[in-house]
């Protein structure tokens, strides 16, 4: 991956699960800067808006972004915030994680919206690459993936997180040709084994939401809470 040297990268959501092993395989393949940001280290999306989240990664102009984090709204907001700041901008990446909600419903509507308007926005923002645009906006809409909302689930349902990982990565490699929005996703099982698989899913998500309730703080918001809200 020499397309990686030299290159400044910023990754939201960098502690678990797909963001996690980005953040890895950039560091691996030496790229000159990787810096992650989470909850973990004060950068939670869903402090003021997502507002000191943006300020920093345009305040350090890193050359590749990949937006890892949903919150209702907010995760739209740094793709569209970033590619306005920067679509005049040449070697400037965004790479967007998405979900296949957004064309096969899971009947979390509000989630399903947001996703659908990031890959329409990618998808906008390619047909004007790179005369009007130079920005490179892509979009990877996903399906089931494995992690911890998807414990129970059988392997054979879910794509794995490295190889997940590797596809959103090698986009930042430039081509001559533009992938605005990819749709990846493992088998799809029956109707009857995809419900099984969404109610596994929502009582992980009750689980995990338990756990987050610590997290709350006169004040704050809990993000876990939220995330699992609106992905479920």
């Amino acid at each position: 991956m020499d397309f990686l040297q030299n290159k400044r990268v910023a990754v939201i959501g960098h502690t678990f699960g797909i963001g996690k092993e980005i953040y890895e395989i950039c560091k691996f393949n030496k790229a000159k800067t990787v810096d992650g940001f989470s909850r973990s280290n004060g950068y939670n999306i869903l402090h003021e808006d997502a507002n000191p989240l943006i300020s920093k990664i345009i305040k350090e102009d890193y050359d590749i972004v990949f937006n890892n984090v949903f919150a209702p709204k907010l995760q739209t907001k740094v793709l569209k915030v970033l590619h306005q700041q920067w679509k005049d901008r040449s070697g400037k990446v965004v790479i967007n994680t998405g979900s296949c909600s957004a064309y096969y419903s899971i009947g979390a509507a509000n989630y399903e919206h947001d996703k659908l308007e990031q890959a329409d926005y990618c998808i906008a923002a390619g047909r004007d690459y790179p005369s009007k645009n130079k920005c490179r906006l892509h979009n990877v809409s996903l399906g089931w993936v494995k992690s911890n909302l998807t414990e129970g689930i059988d392997d054979k349902w879910l794509l794995d997180t490295y190889e997940v990982a590797l596809i959103l990565v090698n986009l930042v490699n430039d081509k001559p040709y533009v992938i605005s929005e990819m749709v990846v996703n493992s088998p799809y099982p029956d109707d009857m084994t995809f419900k099984r698989m969404a109610m596994t899913a929502r009582l992980n998500a009750s689980a995990s939401l338990q756990d987050s309730i610590d997290l709350v703080r006169v004040g704050a918001v809990a993000e876990n809470a939220l995330l699992l809200k609106w992905q479920l």
